[in-house]
């Protein structure tokens, strides 16, 4: 895949916090903040955020034109695995989940941002990238309390 070194828009203070909720297991992820401006909705839509060999969504959060677009990833819930010599107590084990292997190599300060101009899709790297101090929520994050 060809990254596109300039884009129709301006990416500015891209942030990513780990995040850890009390409510238990799987209950922890990323955030990403970023402020995207000179963004023409008719043209160009974005599509995926790509870090750490993971992929997501990107979401308008923008309020009085500030740009503002989030990613979020939810670390998956680890199960407990039964080991017994009685192979019928392990039949109720799960096969693990592969994570599907995203098609670049970044850095840890890097990322990809997917989008599409006029239909055509194309990619961008962001490189800088600032990873602020962990939080941890007493709910899950959005929920207000």
């Amino acid at each position: 895949m060809k990254l596109q070194e300039k884009t129709p828009f301006t990416i500015e203070g891209v942030f990513i916090q780990e995040w850890t909720s009390a409510h238990g297991k799987g209950s922890s992820g990323l955030s990403v903040q970023m402020t995207i401006k000179n963004l023409n909705k008719k043209t160009v839509q974005l599509k995926e955020f790509f870090v750490a060999e993971r992929k997501t969504t990107i979401e308008d959060n923008s309020t009085n034109n500030n740009g503002l677009h989030v990613a979020h990833f939810t670390n998956p819930e680890t199960k407990e695995t039964i080991l017994h010599n009685d192979h019928e107590k392990e039949a109720g084990n799960e096969p693990p989940k592969l994570q599907e292997k995203i098609p670049f190599t970044l850095a840890n300060d890097e990322a990809v941002i997917s989008y599409t101009e006029n239909g055509t899709l194309n990619y961008h790297k962001i490189k800088g990238i600032i990873y602020k101090f962990p939080i941890f929520y007493q709910g899950t994050p959005g929920n207000k309390q």
